[in-house]
């Protein structure tokens, strides 16, 4: 993902850290994938700075204005990343929008979510992009990434969608919101072929064509 996913958190402030992002959370049991294990975790300007014994970390003299959160008898687990998600905006909002959504991800322990892009309009070319990080910006309690659709009448913008901020592709074979038409099936090949050597990956929607 990358530089692709947005680090902005703006509907949520500091992203539940202390002043200036930092906190130390102290006393809890990590869970990871390779077990469970004691440990303390340091947060600095909202990035983990360090985990493991704080005895290490005696030589960084700002601990002393970092915040403290006694995780002691609780597990501390690493946030989720949430690849799938259709939080509607712009264009479909009295379903659900990124505020509305992200808040939703945050309070089920999801820090990260990749939001599809058929929305109205589709996020079918880099303006129609742009045009969503804007719409966004500020209203997610979470990180995001944003997908870009592959069409039957955006080859071109294939290639500007990639450097403009699109997390990956999704191709939808089947009808989906927003009438996003994929090429026929004989002409699959190309968009994929382009995209095979530099990317980002490419997520399909396996449904049959209606017509």
């Amino acid at each position: 993902m990358g530089s692709s996913v947005e680090h902005r958190a703006g509907a949520g402030g500091n992203g539940g850290t202390g002043a200036g992002g930092h906190l130390w959370v102290r006393g809890g049991t990590l869970v990871g994938e390779h077990g469970a294990w004691r440990a303390d975790v340091l947060i600095l300007d909202g990035k983990i700075a360090a985990v493991g014994d704080p005895a290490a970390w005696a030589r960084l003299p700002q601990l002393d204005h970092v915040p403290v959160l006694d995780a002691s008898g609780r597990h501390v687990l690493p946030g989720v990343i949430d690849v799938h998600v259709h939080f509607r905006d712009p264009g479909l909002t009295h379903k659900e929008d990124f505020l509305t959504g992200s808040a939703a991800a945050a309070c089920g322990g999801v820090t990260t979510v990749l939001d599809m892009p058929n929305t109205i309009p589709p996020v079918s070319s880099a303006a129609a992009l742009e045009q969503k990080r804007r719409v966004i910006e500020g209203r997610s309690y979470v990180d995001y990434g944003l997908y870009g659709a592959i069409t039957e009448d955006d080859g071109a913008e294939l290639d500007a969608m990639a450097p403009a901020g699109a997390t990956a592709w999704q191709l939808f074979l089947g009808p989906t919101t927003g009438n996003i038409r994929a090429p026929e099936l004989g002409a699959l090949l190309e968009p994929l072929q382009a995209i095979a050597p530099r990317g980002p990956p490419v997520l399909v929607h396996a449904d049959a064509r209606s017509g």
